[in-house]
């Protein structure tokens, strides 16, 4: 009877633990997806940001109206410029990443310093080409853009399990 009831008690509890460890992996992989969405949103953001300002630099009318101060192109530009200054907090607000994903967020903060980067150059160098001083500042923007746009590409990648 005693052996009975220890049995009985060993496998309950080794019941419990194998629940317990698929619970525990269970968590690690709702976190892993909640993570990964907060950061495939960020990338989107960044990206369209990236791309909205590509549109505007491609067009003349918008880089006249930009050297004219034109109130609507400038607030447009403002607002993409913004989305990347505000890259790294976007990150940091999704919190630790979890351990496998974590290469992912260090990508992801790199890309931010290379946009953030990039998005300080195109504040001056609107100022500058307001001002008449040319576009030597703009075009330096270009380098750290590609930078953030090629590591925003990596930390999509590194979200992606291997297998």
């Amino acid at each position: 009877m005693k052996i009975a009831r220890v049995a009985a008690a060993a496998s309950l509890l080794l019941a419990l633990a194998a629940c317990g460890g698929s619970n525990g992996k269970k968590a690690d992989t709702v976190a892993e997806a909640h993570w990964s969405a907060g950061m495939h949103a960020w990338a989107r953001g960044m990206q369209d940001s990236i791309d909205g300002i590509s549109v505007l630099f491609g067009h003349a009318a918008s880089v006249r109206g930009l050297e004219a101060g034109n109130p609507r192109t400038t607030a447009v530009l403002r607002r993409y410029v913004n989305v990347l200054r505000g890259c790294a907090a976007r990150v940091r607000e999704l919190g630790a990443a979890p351990t496998r994903l974590e290469l992912a967020r260090k990508e992801g903060l790199h890309a931010c310093g290379r946009l953030e980067q990039a998005a300080e150059l195109i504040r001056v160098g609107i100022a500058n080409l307001a001002a008449g001083r040319g576009m030597d500042v703009l075009m330096q923007s270009s380098d750290p853009l590609t930078d953030g746009q090629d590591a925003i590409r990596r930390a999509i990648l590194d979200l992606t399990p291997e297998g």
